[in-house]
């Protein structure tokens, strides 16, 4: 018989950089929380904002293992 662990919830923190005169975006993603931010440094705008993923984990009788993602929230 499975079993499963519902919900699992990770905090992670997102930020976004985005040079505003060419508009090349970049992105990162990170373990643990922050705070959320906008700052603006001519000419790099970015935003920083915390989110939590809550997802699923399944074990089946054979030992697959199955993650489904079920909501990611901003705080």
């Amino acid at each position: 018989m499975p079993c499963s662990n519902t919900p699992v919830t990770i905090p992670v923190c997102l930020e976004i950089e985005t040079n505003v005169l060419t508009g090349v975006q970049t992105q990162e993603v990170t373990c643990g929380t922050c705070t959320q931010s906008v700052s603006f440094t001519s000419p790099i705008l970015t935003i920083t904002t915390p989110l939590t993923y809550e997802y699923e984990v399944t074990i089946e009788d054979n030992l697959e293992a199955t993650v489904t993602l079920i909501n990611i929230t901003s705080p």
